[in-house]
C-alpha cells in the first residue's frame, strides 16, 4: 500500500485470511511499513479474519497471539460475515490511539474549539 495512506496514521488494523497462511507471513512487512510512516506510538490491531470458516492447517492461535504481543499489537479474530469480534476490535485500538495520543501530545497545548467567523457556513 502506499505510503500516503500511512502517513500520520495514529491507529491502524492489519486484517489477515485465517483460510490462508500465506496471508499471516504478510504481517511483518505491513507492520513495518506502519512503524516507517504512521505516527510514534500508532496503535495497531491485527485481525484475523474469516473465523466464519475452517482455518488453515497451519494456523496457531497461540503462535499469532505471541508474535502480536512481540510487536505491540493487539490480536483479535473477527469474521466481516458474522460481525464476530469486530465491535471489540475497534474500541480496542481506537482506546489505545487515544491514550496513545494523549501521551505523546505536549502539556497545555489545546485544541482550538472556536468556530470561525470568517467563512460562516449554513452547514455544518
Amino acid at each position: 500500500m502506499a505510503p500516503m495512506y500511512y502517513r500520520g496514521a495514529t491507529a491502524a488494523i492489519i486484517v489477515f485470511d485465517v483460510t490462508k497462511e500465506r496471508s499471516w507471513e504478510k504481517i511483518d512487512t505491513w507492520h513495518k511499513d506502519l512503524l516507517q510512516y504512521a505516527e510514534p506510538g500508532v496503535a495497531i490491531g491485527i485481525a484475523g479474519n474469516k473465523i466464519d470458516l475452517p482455518p488453515a492447517a497451519g494456523f496457531n492461535y497461540e503462535a499469532c497471539q505471541f508474535s502480536c504481543a512481540q510487536l505491540g499489537a493487539s490480536f483479535h479474530l473477527t469474521s466481516a460475515v458474522t460481525g464476530h469480534g469486530v465491535n471489540e476490535l475497534f474500541l480496542t485500538v481506537a482506546k489505545r490511539a487515544v491514550t496513545t495520543s494523549s501521551a505523546h501530545q505536549p502539556r497545555g497545548s489545546l485544541v482550538d474549539t472556536k468556530v470561525s467567523r470568517l467563512h460562516p457556513s449554513a452547514c455544518c
